[in-house]
C-alpha cells in the first residue's frame, strides 16, 4: 500500500482570491493596461501619471543622494602646549598673568558679540510687538 500523507487533493481555501490569472506576457500585459486607460477619462489619465511619477521622482531622489561620494572636509587640527610636568607654581602663575589679557579681550569680544545679538533680538521683539504678534 502506497499511501502519503495526502489522500486526497484539497480545493483552493480562499476560494474569492484564486482570480489571478496565469502569466503572461508583457505584450499582452501592456495591451491590457493601455485598454484599461482608454477607459478612463482625461484628467484620470494625468492623476495616475502624476501618482506613479512623484513616488518614483523621490526615489531617484534619495538613490542619487546615497551614490554621491561624501564631501571632503580637511581634518580639524588643534594646537595644544605641552607643558613640563616640574613646573613650580611661580611658572605656573607667570604664565597665567603673561595669558591673562589675551584672554579677557577674548572674553570682552564675546560679551560684546552676545549683547549685540541681544539687541537685534530684542529690536525683532518691539517690531513684531507693534504690529500685534
Amino acid at each position: 500500500m502506497n499511501q502519503g500523507l495526502a489522500q486526497f487533493s484539497m480545493p483552493a481555501y480562499l476560494h474569492n482570491m484564486s482570480f489571478i490569472p496565469r502569466p503572461t506576457s508583457p505584450r499582452v500585459a501592456w495591451r491590457d493596461a493601455v485598454s484599461f486607460m482608454r477607459q478612463r477619462r482625461p484628467h484620470q489619465i494625468v492623476f495616475a501619471a502624476l501618482a506613479i511619477g512623484i513616488p518614483i521622482l523621490v526615489i531617484l531622489a534619495f538613490i542619487n543622494e546615497f551614490n554621491r561620494p561624501p564631501e571632503w572636509h580637511p581634518p580639524e587640527i588643534m594646537y595644544v602646549q605641552q607643558w613640563s610636568a616640574e613646573r613650580t607654581r611661580a611658572e605656573i602663575a607667570a604664565q597665567q598673568a603673561r595669558d591673562l589679557p589675551a584672554e579677557l579681550a577674548k572674553k570682552k569680544q564675546i560679551e560684546e558679540f552676545q549683547a549685540e545679538r541681544r539687541a537685534q533680538f530684542k529690536r525683532a521683539r518691539d517690531a513684531l510687538r507693534s504690529v500685534g504678534i
